[in-house]
């Protein structure tokens, strides 16, 4: 249930500790510089998490999966990552790599990318939620709300350019997307294959009308 690192370990490796479901607690020392894809996906007892400051690189779902992670935390002096609004960002890349269901996605700018995985199977509570997406978000990559079960609105903004594939595939729950934008605009973003599939019958609500699923 629980690990310590020694102090010597510079990286956690891709999926280096995946489903490791009865893991609850898990200390990095300041030595490690990379967390590895998928390095912890899938560590459903991980409540809390904090990122020392020596690490500059974390990998895709490295926290995906973990529906009861609620709280990362970036110590101080990590120049490479931060946390707002209960989001991880990566900094020099204006990237949100982890969020929860009770996430607050910034509105100052210092997000433009929802990255793959962000929000996958983050469902920590049984009731429904929302997420809302700021304007200047411009891209939503694949997977990024993969199977957010619980999740049944989301609004997006006019600023959006593309959407990956199955990048709200299995929101089982989804019944409402509020779009900042116009139908033809709605229309005209880039969507990847299987954007939307296994979804809701949900509706596009534009500024302008609105688009059945």
């Amino acid at each position: 249930t629980s690990i310590t690192l020694p102090t010597d370990v510079e990286k956690i490796g891709e999926d280096a500790f995946t489903l490791c479901t009865g893991l609850t607690s898990f200390t990095i020392p300041d030595s490690v510089t990379e967390i590895g894809i998928g390095a912890f996906s899938g560590c459903v007892g991980l409540t809390s998490f904090t990122i020392p400051a020596g690490v500059r690189a974390i990998g895709i779902g490295a926290f995906s999966s973990c529906p009861n992670l609620t709280k990362i935390t970036v110590a101080s002096g990590n120049t490479a990552y931060r946390v707002k609004g209960k989001c991880l960002i990566e900094i020099a890349t204006k990237r949100l790599i982890w969020g929860c269901n009770d996430s607050l996605i910034p509105t100052d700018g210092s997000v433009t990318t929802i990255a793959s995985l962000a929000f996958t199977a983050n469902n920590s509570k049984s009731y429904v939620y929302t997420i809302d997406v700021p304007n200047g978000i411009t891209r939503i990559d694949e997977l990024a709300f993969y199977a957010c079960t619980t999740m049944n609105a989301i609004t997006l903004p006019a600023s959006l350019e593309s959407i990956g594939a199955n990048a709200f595939a299995l929101c089982l729950s989804l019944t409402s997307i509020d779009y900042r934008g116009k139908r033809a605009d709605w229309n005209a973003i880039e969507k990847g294959t299987d954007w939307n599939s296994q979804t809701g019958d949900y509706t596009v609500n534009c500024t302008d009308g609105f688009i059945n699923k």
